[in-house]
């Protein structure tokens, strides 16, 4: 997309934690400090500090429901490349159940985590380093913490969260979409009623889950499960996914157990519909609504107005397969669908879509395509509108008029506030200033963005990658920005 005349606001907004315990070298019985509870009803939620005043130090949640009831622990980041998992439990962290108590170590081994990699170099996989016999201690501080906990709180059940390169179908090497146990007389039954749940709405044989038995020695579910009589196991999903698609699997898991053990009624009151847009006409394209099944707001994502912005559509694909917790997401993946076809920005003949919606509050749109997309926006009554684009070149290269990295708002309902942070979140991680996102106000007039935010009183904007980067790096971003737009909805 090219630039458009705009008041131009640099969003920076920097975040310091600074956080020191007091305590000496991690000593055993586990040491937990408190961060912060609150209560709801009879249900309590504590966040604690794990082997707090170490450099080991990470987060617990503990939500305790009030009702007598099984204890599950869900972790996550137990290696520090397996992205879905930590992300996944870190959601999970704001479950609310019925009964019993879960408890929830997002990321694990946050200082792997934070290198992106397996482990520390030089240091033990941290899932080898648990106890392999019965008079046996763990190998680090971390992995006696996290032990102690499963100790301490008389856990029932473990939930693991971890990643492989392939599917176990495809390779013996690899254990992708896999659910792999500790056979107990009280376990069985259970996972394999969790591996029906997920293989249910999986159409390919060779992405179905499997069920494995024996997780390695060393391992924490292992452990648990051979000393402590823990039931639990590791679940495996494939990198060869996506990310989004990686992390449902995690959650439904977690939510057929949860619905299995009584703890959490309903998992499965989202609802996902495919409908037809412009239905037989030349325009008709799929639009994908998912509904939480719980009050909340109404967001809407879009890719693919423009043919030839490849990222967009493709990270729209993606989102489609998000799940929620409450609200409705609406995605239109690939609204120009000739146009993304014949990798165009726009149909040869017909213009610019994203100049044909309403540029007055008495207009409809100029093209059949248009009307639709628009009819969307006001029948569901969108609360939030992000439209995914791609600019030629960077938009603080001055020397061309590409809005490239920007994120485009119409400015009303507070929507400033949001999309600073999103901005914000996209630049901690951009150590070039060149490269970085830069905040502009007012769409261009006709586009989707620009209707929907000043005639319907939608919270919209457009959000611009620069083709100057990798696609990998830009669907990236788009994704970023919509799970921070989402995170920061609650949803």
């Amino acid at each position: 997309m090219k630039k458009v005349k705009s008041r131009t606001f640099v969003a920076s907004i920097s975040f310091l934690i600074a956080l020191f315990a007091l305590s000496a070298v991690f000593v055993l019985p586990m040491t937990l400090r408190p961060a912060s509870a609150s209560s709801t009803g009879t249900e309590t939620r504590e966040k604690v500090i794990l082997a707090a005043g170490s450099q080991d130090a990470t987060e617990l949640f503990v939500i305790d429901s009030g009702q007598p009831g099984p204890v599950v622990m869900v972790v996550g980041g137990m290696h520090g490349d397996g992205v879905a998992g930590y992300r996944s439990a870190q959601q999970i962290s704001d479950y609310t159940i019925d009964r019993g108590k879960l408890l929830v170590l997002p990321a694990a081994n946050k200082r792997a985590i934070q290198l992106g990699q397996r482990q520390v170099p030089g240091e033990e996989d941290l899932n080898r380093a648990f106890p392999k016999t019965a008079g046996q201690t763990p190998d680090n501080d971390l992995a006696a913490a996290i032990f102690s906990v499963v100790k301490e709180h008389r856990v029932d059940w473990i939930v693991d969260f971890h990643e492989e390169k392939d599917f176990r179908s495809q390779s013996r090497d690899a254990d992708g979409q896999t659910l792999i146990y500790y056979p107990q007389a009280s376990s069985q039954a259970v996972v394999e009623k969790v591996l029906t749940g997920l293989n249910t709405d999986i159409s390919k044989s060779s992405e179905k889950f499997l069920l494995l038995r024996y997780p390695v020695k060393g391992s924490l579910v292992r452990s648990a499960s051979e000393l402590l009589g823990v039931n639990g196991f590791i679940f495996e999903t494939c990198k060869k996914q996506a990310l989004s698609t990686r992390m449902n699997y995690n959650l439904k898991a977690t939510d057929l157990l949860l619905a299995e053990l009584g703890m959490k009624s309903n998992p499965s009151q989202e609802t996902r519909e495919k409908v037809v847009l412009a239905k037989g006409t030349k325009y008709a394209t799929d639009l994908y609504i998912i509904d939480s099944g719980k009050p909340g707001p109404v967001v809407m994502v879009i890719g693919g107005i423009h043919g030839n912005e490849t990222a967009g559509y493709k990270a729209a694909h993606q989102v489609k397969d998000l799940t929620i917790k409450k609200g409705k997401l609406l995605v239109l993946p690939d609204a120009n669908k000739r146009a993304v076809e014949a990798d165009r920005r726009y149909v040869k003949g017909e213009g610019d879509l994203n100049r044909d919606f309403p540029r007055t509050s008495s207009q409809s749109g100029d093209n059949k395509l248009a009307r639709a997309i628009y009819q969307v926006v006001k029948d569901y009554k969108v609360d939030w509108l992000m439209d995914m684009h791609e600019g030629y070149d960077y938009y603080k290269n001055k020397s061309t008029d590409s809005v490239g990295q920007t994120l485009i708002y119409y400015p009303a309902n507070s929507t400033r506030y949001t999309v600073d942070d999103i901005v914000a979140d996209l630049n901690k991680n951009i150590s070039s200033s060149y490269r970085q996102f830069t905040l502009l106000r007012y769409p261009v007039k006709g586009s989707l963005a620009r209707s929907a935010g000043q005639f319907l009183d939608v919270h919209s904007f457009i959000f611009e990658t620069s083709q100057k980067t990798t696609l990998s790096t830009r669907v990236k971003y788009q994704l970023q920005a919509v799970n921070t737009l989402l995170g920061k909805l609650n949803m």
